[in-house]
């Protein structure tokens, strides 16, 4: 895994500086919602079969998405000085809303689609300010996708 992950930043890497620059863009951010995905359902499941404490895995979670978070930022350019604040609050916030799904009674499968959702929100949000394209039409679009999404996943949820 760790060399999966090594090859995956060298990789990023390389087509930060090459050509396909647009292409890589679009390749790392739904590789970035795969790995948030993967990484919230293991946190999750960790946390209910084996009855960890959800403290150590919730850091562990905020390290994944801090280092995602900065792979998503290097593959779009944003590699500015006066945005470094700003990939710690997108982990940040996500961990948060992790660590909320994590006292509902809900299956783990479904606690990592949630966090995927919420992820997926707050990166595009990101995106959209980082590439000053934040329009209120888009905001809204984002929003309404997300609330219609969390809808329909809760509803149609199997309640532990």
């Amino acid at each position: 895994m760790v060399w999966h992950l090594y090859r995956y930043l060298i990789a990023t890497k390389k087509a930060a500086n090459g050509d396909e620059q647009s292409e890589w863009a679009q390749i790392s951010l739904y590789g970035g919602l795969l790995t948030v995905f993967l990484a919230a359902t293991s946190m999750f499941g960790l946390q209910s079969f084996l009855s960890l404490s959800p403290w150590p895995l919730l850091l562990l979670f905020i390290v994944v998405l801090f280092i995602n978070t900065q792979v998503i930022a290097f593959s779009q350019s944003w590699r500015k000085q006066e945005n470094w604040y700003l990939w710690p609050i997108l982990a940040l916030l996500t961990g948060e809303i992790a660590m909320m799904l994590t006292l509902l009674p809900l299956n783990y499968l479904i606690s990592a689609i949630l966090c995927t959702l919420a992820y997926y929100s707050v990166i595009n949000f990101a995106r959209l300010y980082l590439n000053n394209n934040l329009s209120g039409r888009k905001i809204k679009n984002y929003a309404l996708f997300t609330a219609i999404s969390l809808i329909v996943i809760l509803l149609t949820a199997r309640w532990l």
